[in-house]
């Protein structure tokens, strides 16, 4: 009876690509990366035929997929490319078609495992052919991309501030890719994107790049499409839509954005029927450096070139030169270099003239201020000046 059956059912299916013994994820055959492999089709083709290979990926980073598309009398229809984990479950596809170019590549960012690829050939209606179909998978070692699947909040890649995440441009509508960050505190954020310009509106179409808080869980609150493109979000928008980007000479584009505390998602959407790269970059820029860099800036210059300009009885006239920007000058004086139980005082001129000096040994310095919010912001001390006996009449 099990003779029969055979028979029966290689009379109805023809010898061809459908007969592989890898045409599930059970019998996939495990490929190396690196190596060139070639597909053989033949017999009677009509109807789609998997072919079904496994990938070992030995750390975070992303694999190439490159397959040779076979022309057949240009009736071939398409060739697909789809990626699964290890529970069976879709994490990407990418397609072709007649009007596409001969090669079909697919980039896609993982985590370490394991992975199958279903590299599948729509035929149309072909008696007696042969030909062959090669491709290859690389990889790429890579500690900060996003990983697949990231298709939404729950999976959503986490970032680092200050590294930069290499992603993959979903070449099917339906994927998504979703970042997350946490903003411990509030403060102002750069996001930067690489490869904005080629990415934002091409002839085939626009990737989107939307940023929401955590609050804004539902995908249904978020957005909606209804001929267009609507972004509904109460909380930031972040796309080609708004002219709030700003774009480098690079083509990279960014977008300086003030966050409350809390956990926000960064998406990318694309309608684009290619695989392109793109890089994201989530950066602190604390609203305290401001006023760090404001206070610093305002202090004023050492004063410089402090000597004698006239010695006389029990005074000295003491010179500097002038401080640019400076309000006035303090003027010390003592009889020891550590200046202690030292006499101060203070003068807008550039020219002091020191009395009642009964001592034939004093030590004398000036440092410039500026008023900064009401208060004295003092320079650095001038070089000590000595006076001595010779310079004083007791």
């Amino acid at each position: 009876m099990s003779v029969v059956m055979v028979i029966s059912l290689t009379a109805i299916m023809p010898s061809s690509a459908a007969d592989f013994t890898n045409s599930s994820i059970l019998t996939a055959i495990p490929v190396s990366f690196g190596k060139n492999y070639t597909i053989s089709y033949s017999g009677d083709m009509s109807y789609q035929a998997d072919y079904y290979v496994k990938v070992t990926v030995p750390s975070r980073g992303y694999i190439t997929i490159n397959c040779e598309r076979p022309v057949v009398d240009q009736q071939f229809e398409d060739m697909n490319l789809y990626v699964y984990d290890t529970r069976g479950t879709e994490i990407a596809k990418q397609t072709t078609n007649i009007q596409a170019s001969k090669n079909l590549t697919l980039k896609l960012a993982l985590n370490k495992g394991t992975y199958y690829i279903n590299i599948v050939n729509d035929f149309l209606n072909f008696s007696d052919v042969a030909f062959t179909s090669s491709f290859n998978i690389a990889f790429t070692a890579n500690n900060y991309c996003e990983i697949e699947p990231n298709n939404g909040v729950v999976t959503a890649t986490s970032m680092t501030y200050g590294k930069t995440y290499t992603g993959f441009v979903e070449p099917d509508s339906s994927y998504y890719d979703y970042y997350k960050f946490v903003v411990p505190s509030a403060r102002k954020v750069r996001i930067t994107i690489g490869n904005y310009a080629s990415l934002k509106n091409t002839a085939t179409g626009s990737t989107y790049f939307n940023l929401f808080k955590s609050t804004d869980t539902s995908e249904y609150s978020l957005e909606y499409y209804n001929g267009g493109y609507i972004y509904k979000s109460p909380v930031y928008e972040f796309n080609t839509a708004h002219k709030t980007v700003n774009i480098t000479n690079s083509g990279s584009g960014y977008i300086d954005k003030y966050l409350t505390a809390g956990t926000y998602y960064f998406k990318v959407s694309s309608f684009h029927d290619f695989n392109d790269a793109y890089t994201v970059n989530i950066s602190n820029m604390p609203t305290t450096s401001a006023a760090k860099t404001t206070k610093k800036s305002s202090k004023p210059a050492q004063v410089k070139n402090l000597k004698l300009k006239k010695g006389g009885k029990k005074t000295a006239k003491v010179s500097w030169s002038k401080v640019k920007g400076a309000k006035g000058y303090q003027v010390q004086w003592a009889t020891n270099k550590k200046f202690k139980k030292a006499k101060k005082k203070f003068t807008k001129k550039k020219t002091i003239t020191l009395k009642k000096l009964k001592k034939n040994k004093y030590y004398v310095r000036v440092r410039a201020y500026k008023v900064v919010k009401g208060k004295k912001v003092y320079g650095k001390y001038s070089k000590i000046l000595k006076l001595t006996r010779i310079t004083i009449r007791i």
